[in-house]
């Protein structure tokens, strides 16, 4: 096996302190410790939590395509009164492959700009989902720059996707997924581009989702550590963005994130839309996802509203995904009272009378 390494290197732009001592109740302590985090990256004010629609994995997995979203926007247009969101993002599945993400013009043949447009039209701003450190192996990214993407000790690729268990037991290569190494120069300059491309267009949100995978091996180009590698490419996303961007956080090591991230998911995904349609499975799955979500927000709550603003992912109003209505009343509860950010995870064109009045009881401005 080779041998792993490591830098020892102190990065600037990541200040760590050690022997921290506080005495107190433990509350009051770990809000101490927020706000130490807070004065370290500058961070002065607090930060205000944010509402939006997610179109539209929750309610029709991983695809979305232009005639899809323009169902949606229609059907917020129909409701009488605007909406109290702050942005209506396109969820995953706008490209043709993972990894390939600025080659969506066979689900968006009319381009993106149009639907930017129509949303601030509409009194809202427009947000992009990315997984910018993951790619299929089917994609042209991977086949023109194989040499891009990591490798395990035994130097094959290896299963980086959320599902790497189900990819290897069933064979299913449409959730096989390669993780790129960070520290390759020519991705640095590619990853420049994609989030360039979508600010350009007058995406206001980045969402970046499965950021963990690039911490399954440290066979990287150039000597650091997963942390390093990790906030490196970080860095780059948010000075390629700008501050004027929203940059949103999921399933992701904590740490890597300080000072430049607005909002961070803490939790599991609110449900699994693939087994909504499975009884039992669904009860069992969903709720379980839910309740693990409350769990780690509730842990990490101290670093709401100070470092970033956490995420309480979703809620969901529609009949059949096996969630209790009582969960679903504890997390809008839950938001509210701890001002942490939550977003719609319905499709607004297809709820039913009773359930889009329920939604718009909550996402209603007063």
């Amino acid at each position: 096996m080779s041998a792993r390494r490591y830098n020892t290197q102190t990065r600037k732009s990541f200040k760590i302190r050690e022997n921290c001592l506080s005495f107190g109740e433990k509350k009051e302590t770990l809000i101490k410790f927020a706000r130490l985090i807070a004065k370290l990256i500058y961070q002065k004010n607090p930060i205000k939590p944010i509402k939006g629609l997610r179109c539209s994995y929750y309610w029709n997995g991983n695809y979305i395509d232009e005639k899809i979203l323009n169902e949606e926007l229609d059907a917020i247009e129909g409701i009488p009164q605007k909406l109290n969101i702050d942005y209506i993002q396109i969820d995953a599945g706008f490209s043709k492959n993972w990894g390939d993400w600025l080659d969506y013009k066979d689900r968006f043949p009319s381009g993106m700009q149009h639907i930017v447009k129509r949303i601030n039209k509409m009194g809202y701003k427009a947000g992009i989902w990315l997984a910018p450190f993951l790619a299929n192996p089917w994609s042209n990214i991977f086949k023109r720059n194989p040499d891009w993407f990591l490798k395990n000790d035994e130097g094959q690729y290896f299963e980086t996707g959320p599902a790497a268990i189900i990819t290897r037991i069933t064979k299913n290569v449409a959730l096989s997924f390669r993780s790129f190494d960070l520290t390759k120069q020519k991705f640095r300059q590619h990853l420049k581009n994609i989030i360039r491309h979508f600010t350009e267009l007058g995406f206001e949100l980045i969402k970046l989702d499965f950021l963990y995978p690039v911490c399954f091996s440290t066979n990287y180009s150039s000597p650091l550590t997963r942390t390093q590698a990790l906030r490196s490419r970080l860095e780059l996303i948010k000075e390629t963005a700008g501050n004027n961007i929203h940059i949103v956080s999921a399933i992701t090591p904590l740490s890597p994130l300080v000072g430049l991230v607005d909002s961070a998911r803490m939790g599991l995904d609110t449900l699994n839309p693939y087994i909504c349609n499975v009884p039992l499975l669904n009860f069992l799955v969903n709720n379980k996802t839910l309740e693990s979500n409350f769990k780690n927000n509730t842990i990490r709550k101290f670093l709401n509203g100070i470092v970033w603003t956490n995420v309480v992912d979703c809620l969901v109003f529609r009949d059949g995904t096996g969630i209790k209505k009582t969960l679903i009343k504890k997390q809008k509860k839950f938001a509210k009272q701890n001002n942490m950010s939550l977003w719609i995870g319905d499709s607004i064109a297809r709820l039913n009378y009773k359930n889009k009045n329920n939604l718009l009881r909550y996402f209603s401005r007063p």
